[in-house]
């Protein structure tokens, strides 16, 4: 019982914490604002992301992509049902949070265009900042 208890204290307990993008969900909670757009890349989608930070976060995709992903009606076979954003759709109007898997640092670095600021690490994703542009 003991080796249980430890197990899930210390070992269960933090991969589920990481899994979850519950510290991702905090830091874009402290961040974001009302004419907030979040947006994730890389690593599967973080459902709890948009749970744990109030903010609807959009998966990005590939321009051209949206057509071949969105559902075709509603049904229990029907994929891609979170949200997605192609990412030359990216507003400028908006200040923007990427939460960014962290082995998809360097391509989200070199294919989303922007300049984009470092603002903290959470987990399992990397979060970055950028604002509006007038």
């Amino acid at each position: 019982v003991a080796a249980y208890l430890i197990l899930t204290v210390w070992v269960a307990a933090p991969i589920c914490r990481d899994m979850s993008a519950y510290d991702a969900g905090q830091a874009v909670r402290n961040i974001a604002r009302e004419d907030t757009c979040v947006v994730t890349y890389g690593g599967q989608y973080p459902v709890s992301l948009t749970y744990y930070s109030g903010y609807e976060a959009k998966r990005l995709v590939a321009p051209g992509s949206s057509v071949r992903l969105k559902p075709d009606g509603i049904s229990w076979n029907a994929t891609n049902m979170m949200p997605f954003m192609e990412t030359d759709k990216i507003p400028n109007d908006k200040n923007v949070i990427a939460v960014v898997y962290k082995d998809e640092k360097d391509p989200f670095e070199a294919a989303i265009f922007g300049h984009w600021t470092y603002y903290r690490c959470a987990g399992k994703w990397i979060i970055y900042t950028r604002p509006r542009s007038l």
